[in-house]
């Protein structure tokens, strides 16, 4: 599958956010993967099959509470973590891409424990059922 991309870079300062992540990403469909700026460790991959990019991936650092409150990812901090796109041209390709990106990243979460790859969770942290 070819895809546009967007290698890993900032997202956010403390003023305002990438305008070059922004501008790649408003009214596209994809796929994003969110790292720690500092440790390289991937936290999160999502997609939006909507053409939401942009507003889809800026949810999970504002929506701090409605996001908590439906048990989805969220981080207080957007100038502390690296963003990397991938745009499909279908919504079907964005959730096909989705699926890759977690196998390959291993994030440390993605919709929640259930959709984490077993070799990603903690040890003592049960299997989903």
């Amino acid at each position: 599958m070819k895809t546009k991309n967007i290698g890993w870079t900032w997202l956010a300062n403390r003023t305002s956010y990438n305008a070059k992540v922004r501008a790649h990403a408003r009214g596209q469909t994809g796929v994003y993967a969110v790292r720690d700026s500092k440790t390289k460790e991937v936290l999160y991959v999502g997609e939006s099959h909507t053409n939401r990019l942009w507003k889809t991936m800026l949810r999970h650092f504002q929506g701090q509470q409605s996001f908590a409150n439906i048990g989805e990812w969220t981080h207080p901090s957007p100038e502390t973590v690296q963003v990397k796109l991938w745009v499909t041209k279908t919504g079907d390709q964005a959730v096909e891409l989705e699926t890759e990106k977690v196998r390959q990243l291993a994030p440390h979460q993605v919709r929640g424990t259930a959709d984490m790859p077993e070799d990603s969770r903690d040890d003592d942290e049960p299997a989903p059922f």
